[in-house]
């Protein structure tokens, strides 16, 4: 059943089918959620960022919000099951046991291998969470029963991200720092951020949103991830607009609407100004497959690196 209306969460077996008669034959998708691929057999290959990972059976690979996810290679033998879940949901989450700066380090080491008894357990809490996700209608239940269920479905989606978090712990050790008040700021900048990026584009609407001034809002921003503000901002925006050219039919004039640019124009001097191209160049790319994303995404790393 489909219970995304009710849920902050998903969770589907994945297989190199799936892939190709789901998703289409398009390389690139934006991942803006956060989420994880359990390999249960067979290999994927994806470009995450800038670096490449063959996933094998027994590896899991995470993706963080705004972060490219480019499929290279699929072996037809496949399989796994695939986690995803919003911003919202698995922040606070996260944020209970490890810090921003080991948050950050998982974002820059997506994947790790699991030893058989962590695969075991994992791929088990993975696959019962979408047996009951399948079986389950939330929306033909009563307002009192739904609740009650999906605070039960929430419960089980946050023990299978606190085991996962232990596997990682267990596999790579991430040396867990206190939180303190510059911690929360940054966290906090991300869920406005990914809330707010497509129409609010200064440091100052973020500044003022926590409530401190843009110097020190961007200094602070600056030290925890090693990225500014508009270094954040920018990779946002690029990213969400590549989505949309490649995934969509809406034509660049509706895109820039939606991005909340004044006119069409000024969306594509922006997008030229940190990926090399127009627009319209960048989707025709893409529909000839020729697309040269490894002098694309040098070129945008380079721009955003001189913010």
């Amino acid at each position: 059943m489909v219970n995304d209306q009710f849920l902050p969460f998903s969770c589907i077996k994945l297989d190199a089918n799936f892939l190709s008669q789901q998703m289409g034959n398009e390389d690139i998708q934006l991942s803006d959620t956060v989420g994880a691929f359990i390999c249960e057999q067979g290999e994927i290959k994806v470009l995450i960022g800038a670096e490449i990972y063959n996933i094998h059976a027994g590896d899991i690979c995470f993706y963080m919000p705004s972060t490219l996810v480019r499929r290279l290679y699929v072996s037809d033998d496949l399989k796994g099951e695939a986690l995803a879940s919003n911003l919202g949901f698995i922040i606070p989450i996260v944020n209970r046991v490890i810090g921003i700066e080991n948050q950050l380090y998982l974002r820059q080491h997506p994947c790790i291998t699991l030893d058989s008894d962590q695969f075991e357990l994992i791929t088990l809490l993975t696959r019962e969470l979408r047996e009951r996700l399948e079986k389950v209608d939330l929306a033909a239940m009563s307002d009192e029963k739904r609740v009650i269920v999906v605070e039960l479905l929430k419960s089980y989606a946050q023990t299978i991200c606190y085991e996962t978090i232990n596997m990682l712990i267990t596999n790579q050790p991430l040396s867990p720092l206190p939180k303190d008040h510059n911690d929360i700021v940054f966290q906090k900048f991300l869920i406005s951020l990914y809330n707010h990026y497509r129409k609010e584009r200064t440091v100052t609407f973020y500044a003022d949103e926590l409530c401190i001034s843009p110097k020190y809002f961007s200094t602070i921003i600056k030290e925890k991830s090693g990225m500014t503000v508009l270094q954040w901002i920018v990779s946002l925006v690029i990213s969400d607009s590549k989505q949309m050219l490649e995934y969509s039919d809406a034509s660049i004039k509706e895109i820039a609407a939606d991005m909340n640019f004044p006119t069409q124009t000024f969306f594509g001097k922006y997008f030229k100004q940190y990926v090399g191209i127009s627009p319209k160049e960048y989707r025709l790319r893409v529909k000839r497959h020729n697309i040269n994303d490894a002098g694309i995404n040098k070129k945008l790393i380079q721009k955003i690196q001189q913010l």
